[in-house]
């Protein structure tokens, strides 16, 4: 069996295990009261294994155009030319690859009734507060989702912060027409210069761009 990490890695705050494998790591941050992010994942999952598989496909075509180069510069040599096409080198072209990524995931499935929305009371609160605004600071991208059909009020909170303190290229918002603050949204967006797309596709076309070397 292979020991290489995958190249996609999810670190929720239940995870034993806290340590990044990749240094390029993104924060998740949108609704918990509607099912997006399993289509977010699958999404976004499926489009990076294309976008390999292609990068794949070139790579194995340049290295058999380099073979045939290789051949031939062979075949004229034994022809009695020594030093073929001198001045032509291998035929090298720098294929796009992609990073891979670290996910922070703040969803928290153990939440329930008996958690109080305090900080200084609840420990468990404390817990997922504390690591949620740690990995935000630390993410190298944010990503803000907001699901017309949810209210989101931490999303809001979260992409306040990370627009006014991370470049306009390391925040990424997807915002539907029909979200009930789209239009703040959108005004704090254009202040920073940060492009909002109107679907879940948009953002995740948004963040494979992203994750190109």
């Amino acid at each position: 069996m292979s020991s290489e990490r995958p190249k996609l890695q999810v670190i929720t705050p239940n995870e034993r295990l806290q340590t990044d494998s990749h240094p390029t790591t993104v924060f998740v941050s949108g609704p918990t009261d509607v099912p997006w992010r399993k289509e977010f994942y699958e999404k976004f999952w499926e489009a990076y294994r294309i976008e390999e598989q292609k990068a794949h496909e070139k790579q194995v075509e340049q290295q058999n155009q380099q073979q045939e180069e290789q051949e031939e510069r062979g075949q004229q040599v034994r022809a009695g030319n020594p030093n073929p096409n001198p001045t032509s080198a291998p035929t090298t072209i720098k294929i796009p690859s992609l990073k891979p990524l670290t996910f922070y995931d703040p969803y928290q499935p153990n939440w329930d009734s008996t958690w109080k929305e305090d900080y200084n009371t609840d420990a468990r609160y404390k817990a997922q507060t504390d690591w949620e605004l740690a990995h935000i600071a630390s993410s190298t991208f944010h990503v803000s989702y907001f699901d017309p059909r949810a209210k989101a009020p931490v999303t809001l909170l979260e992409f306040g912060l990370t627009a006014w303190h991370k470049g306009k290229d390391s925040v990424l918002v997807g915002c539907p027409p029909g979200f009930w603050k789209r239009g703040n949204v959108v005004a704090v967006c254009q202040r920073r210069g940060i492009l909002v797309e109107d679907s879940l596709d948009g953002l995740v076309k948004r963040l494979l761009d992203r994750a190109r070397e």
